[in-house]
């Protein structure tokens, strides 16, 4: 027959062994958030990678205030409106809304390093031009994170082409 110490004993020992067993699981679970796809983001769009980026400079929703193109011998300054902005998530996606040619864009970026200097591209996956839509992939620039601090972002491309030296600058508010 046992004791009723004999129950205290066995009973505690059995919460003991049920709570590590749940501070475990709970562990578990937290670990693979961090590596989880999301369903969706803020705009409504689904991002499409599966792992967070390690900078998280860009992470956000950026409105245009200019684009300004200098190619082929023509100046172009576009002032955005309201709704034109480049949303860049911290799974590596961007969104693209801008006024210029209706352009609508999925993509995804990368941040690299160059001469200390920090850059950006991004492969398109889906691009819609004035109601056009193509799921075929085009690559950007290299864009120079010229400027970014908490309110303010500054893109520059200065490459050259096949028809000559292509130059674009693009200014962000928060």
């Amino acid at each position: 027959m046992a004791t009723p110490g004999h129950f205290k004993t066995t009973n505690m020992k059995s919460i003991s062994i049920a709570c590590v067993i749940v501070t475990l699981i709970a562990g578990f679970s937290a670990c693979k958030l961090d590596t989880m796809k999301p369903t969706k983001i803020t705009n409504g769009k689904s991002d499409t990678n599966f792992t967070l980026i390690t900078d998280t400079t860009l992470v956000g929703k950026w409105t245009i205030v200019t684009d300004t193109i200098s190619y082929l011998g023509t100046n172009t300054m576009y002032h955005g409106t309201a709704s034109d902005h480049y949303y860049f998530t911290k799974w590596g996606n961007l969104f693209i809304n801008e006024g210029l040619n209706s352009l609508v864009d999925t993509a995804v970026y990368a941040i690299s390093i160059a001469n200390s200097q920090k850059q950006v591209s991004w492969t398109n996956s889906y691009i819609s031009v004035n109601g056009v839509s193509s799921r075929e992939q085009s690559f950007s620039s290299l864009y120079n994170i010229s400027s970014v601090n908490a309110t303010s972002l500054v893109l520059t491309s200065n490459v050259q082409t096949i028809q000559g030296p292509r130059y674009e600058q693009i200014k962000f508010t928060k």
